[in-house]
């Protein structure tokens, strides 16, 4: 394992010869928009989000031997918000990590909710096996999960992905106890929450989704992220595998699709917030995933 010492995240993480990272596990407080989204003009009114991770400056980066292994802490500064950003890593000789993040958002400002409070890793792409435990089979959000049953749930990439007509924010599973990838020789890491998570795999990089609608060319309201694809079928598969491990995604909302928001209960307003998961690399094919997460309890 090893991070960057100038940007403070985790770069580099190989388990038995395997690398499990080709991008470094960050913080995302973003999703790409849905329709219902640019309806209520979310490009705009949540801008902020898109590039705060991006704002974060590294303050300090420290690490401590114990016992068990190592900890490590970073903290961050932003610059679009009144605040930090904290990731404590506990690094352990059998190669799992936990990690623990914390945002702290300074009272007294005027923020718009987030989109998202999570963090975002991208994995090799022969890493295409995906198992989960939480609702299912189908894609599922805070505000759109009745008709998902909490399970056991097994699926390629390819066949849990939706595509949209439009490219967007598709895929996410709600109330995860846990979730998996492998490759073909089943080598692969697991994510186990401390408390349920909402959690989602793309076989794409989020820019290949995140887009607002117009002509060709056009950019974000940020200027950062292009047009790609206008339909969703013509979004390239295969080009990366990225992970999504988040404490809240914001509702869909779809009251109308023309300006109505997320229902309050469903938004994930501007304030300080912590999560924990621990991150388990395993390198078997018959690997037992309920013996690997038995850490989980329920709350």
């Amino acid at each position: 394992m090893s991070f960057d010492s100038k940007s403070g995240w985790l770069s580099h993480y190989q388990y038995q010869g395997q690398n499990l990272l080709t991008a470094p596990l960050m913080a995302n407080f973003w999703r790409a928009p849905t329709d219902n989204d640019l309806g209520n003009g979310m490009q705009k009114w949540a801008a902020i989000w898109q590039t705060a991770a991006a704002s974060l400056t590294l303050t300090s980066l420290e690490s401590k031997l114990q016992k068990h292994g190592v900890l490590v802490s970073a903290h961050y500064r932003s610059s679009a918000f009144e605040g930090d950003y904290q990731v404590q890593y506990r690094l352990h000789n059998n190669g799992q990590i936990h990690l623990q993040t914390e945002l702290n958002i300074a009272p007294g400002q005027t923020l718009p909710n987030l989109p998202r409070m999570g963090m975002q890793l991208t994995m090799p792409s022969d890493y295409q096996a995906l198992s989960w435990f939480g609702r299912g089979p189908h894609e599922s959000y805070s505000d759109r999960q009745d008709s998902a049953q909490i399970s056991l749930y097994k699926a390629m990439l390819n066949e849990q992905i939706h595509h949209y007509v439009r490219p967007q924010e598709n895929a996410n599973k709600t109330d995860v106890r846990w979730l998996a990838l492998k490759n073909s020789q089943g080598q692969g890491l697991m994510a186990v929450g401390d408390e349920l998570l909402s959690a989602s795999v793309w076989p794409y990089a989020q820019s290949a989704i995140d887009f607002i609608a117009g002509k060709d060319g056009e950019e974000s309201a940020s200027g950062l992220v292009p047009v790609t694809s206008k339909h969703g079928a013509e979004v390239n598969l295969g080009n990366a595998v990225t992970v999504n491990i988040d404490h809240k995604q914001m509702g869909v909302g779809g009251d109308t699709s023309w300006g109505r928001l997320v229902h309050p209960q469903y938004t994930i307003p501007a304030q300080s917030y912590q999560y924990g998961f621990t991150l388990i690399p395993f390198a078997e094919q018959n690997t037992d995933m309920s013996v690997l997460a038995r850490g989980f309890k329920e709350k």
